[in-house]
């Protein structure tokens, strides 16, 4: 995975879920039928999207950060130097 492709990933699922996240509270405050007050209702929602927007995140950059210290370390070693001693 480059970096090139994360950058544009977290663009891609930043729009997703702002987009899904306007369509969802823009359906709640439309919904007459609900029991409670679409504030409430509208708060529970972004509270689940920013839950849903941070594991998609840990997704994309998890594995980045992962390849990239594997990278760093066999550049190391190669080098003769551990990675303590930097």
């Amino acid at each position: 995975m480059s970096l090139k492709f994360a950058l544009m990933a977290t663009a891609v699922w930043t729009v997703a879920t702002a987009g899904l996240g306007a369509i969802a509270i823009w359906s709640l405050l439309t919904d007459p039928a609900a029991a409670v007050t679409a504030e409430v209702r509208a708060a529970q929602l972004g509270s689940g999207m920013g839950t849903l927007a941070g594991i998609g995140y840990a997704v994309i950059w998890i594995p980045f950060a992962a390849l990239r210290g594997r990278q760093r370390r066999a550049a190391l070693h190669a080098n003769g130097k551990r990675p303590e001693d930097q």
